[in-house]
């Protein structure tokens, strides 16, 4: 006997394909997470330079050891011109991104799209791992039920203890003053 044909569709975003039954899924459901999926989270910004990065720029704290262990972990498995790196504190930083207080980049990584958008914290990750080869799958499970209100809790309490954390992996020597083991 031959099975009865199931209906799919299959939905592109721009994170990845998902395949879902069309018997499931309304249609509106479907369209609000077509658009959901399709436009990055976070506000434009503008560059002082004269024209905008061809690439996204991930800007993260250059004096802490976790955050320059995480920019050479992405770096090597980045696809070739996917990212610029700039540290927070560089005067490059602060000349193309004025907009950008340094305190905003010190308290998490920011990522700025070659459109302009700017993604922080845990909303930067997804976009950050499906720029990565071999690591577009892991930028998925940000969307699964409960990430969007675990990642920023964990993103935050790694970023509030990077220093710390650092010393513990012995990450970084030169964390500043009165972020190390007593």
């Amino acid at each position: 006997r031959r099975r009865p044909a199931f209906a799919e569709r299959r939905l592109e975003h721009a994170h990845a394909p998902l395949r879902v039954p069309l018997t499931r899924l309304h249609r509106s459901v479907r369209r609000a997470y077509n658009e959901a999926m399709s436009e990055p989270v976070g506000e434009p910004i503008s560059s002082t330079a004269a024209e905008a990065p061809p690439r996204a720029v991930v800007i993260y704290d250059g004096t802490c050891g976790l955050c320059q262990g995480s920019v050479g972990w992405v770096s090597r498995r980045a696809r070739p011109g996917a990212f610029e790196f700039l540290p927070c504190q560089a005067p490059e930083r602060q000349a193309r991104y004025p907009a950008l207080a340094e305190a905003t980049c010190m308290e998490a990584i920011q990522l700025v799209l070659p459109n302009g958008r700017v993604l922080g914290g845990a909303d930067a990750l997804p976009e950050i791992l499906r720029r990565l080869r071999g690591w577009r799958w892991a930028g998925a499970l940000f969307r699964l039920p409960g990430a969007g209100l675990v990642a920023p809790l964990a993103y935050r309490w790694v970023a509030r203890n990077r220093y710390p954390i650092s010393w513990g992996i012995r990450a970084s020597r030169a964390c500043p003053e009165g972020t190390g083991p007593p």
